[in-house]
């Protein structure tokens, strides 16, 4: 049964009050940047890591090559190659 049209104001009122704010804050650009740049660097320490862990130390030329990557999915994809390739030649 719908409200009467006087009523409908008010009760949309009383209900946006009793709800808890679901808006997202203002994010800057520089802010969201900023963000996706340590997601980067955060991704691309993973990858060297793991190569690491398993394989030892890991050459300036493979670290350069791994730090020019700029996508995250590119990036997940390596870490789960570093983590299951046989070598770090195959790598």
């Amino acid at each position: 049964m719908p409200l009467p049209e006087p009523l409908k104001t008010p009760f949309r009122n009383d209900l946006q009050r009793r709800q808890p704010d679901k808006t997202m804050p203002h994010i800057t650009l520089f802010q969201e940047l900023g963000r996706q740049e340590g997601s980067l660097a955060q991704a691309r320490e993973s990858v060297i890591e793991a190569l690491e862990i398993r394989f030892g130390e890991v050459s300036a030329d493979l670290r350069e090559r791994i730090n020019a990557l700029d996508n995250l999915r590119t990036l997940k994809a390596q870490l789960r190659r570093a983590i299951t390739v046989p070598s770090l030649d195959q790598f």
